[in-house]
């Protein structure tokens, strides 16, 4: 088997995973387990690091679980989800052989709780394709 053979089988055979999802004390990455990947874990440029760092920040200063009279760091999760989107898209581009998950956090909060539950991940997740593409994550292809 030839080296380039060898890489492909051993990304088929341990596949590589990430999703891009906000959540408080979280530094926004996870694996497939769903549990928290350390960014060191994710074989990605400093400066994308740091991007994410950044993002990950952004979102853990966000207060918005807190009462509407006592918030003071609203989020503008138009603004916030579409950098995790290009984020992700950057991840997929550097990654090509991972797949990269994005959790859209404006659409889940949008879609709001369905009898007091979070609505299903298939409906607010997207697979990152190599071109940039979002494609839905469904039902029958549930992650994590």
């Amino acid at each position: 088997m030839s080296k380039h053979e060898e890489d492909e089988f051993e990304i088929y055979e341990n596949p590589v995973y990430v999703r891009v999802m906000p959540e408080y004390a979280s530094n926004g990455i996870w694996h497939f387990d769903g549990m928290h990947m350390d960014p060191e874990e994710l074989p990605v440029s400093d400066d994308l690091k740091a991007r994410l760092a950044q993002w990950a920040d952004w979102y853990n200063i966000n207060d918005d679980f807190k009462p509407p009279e006592e918030r003071q760091n609203r989020l503008d999760w138009g603004k916030f989800s579409a950098e995790g989107l290009q984020i992700a898209q950057a991840i997929k581009r550097e990654l090509l052989h991972w797949t990269v998950v994005w959790s859209d956090e404006e659409r889940r909060i949008a879609l709001g709780h369905i009898d007091g539950e979070t609505p299903p991940r298939a409906s607010f997740e997207f697979e990152v394709m190599s071109d940039g593409a979002l494609v839905p994550i469904s039902e029958s292809k549930k992650i994590g």
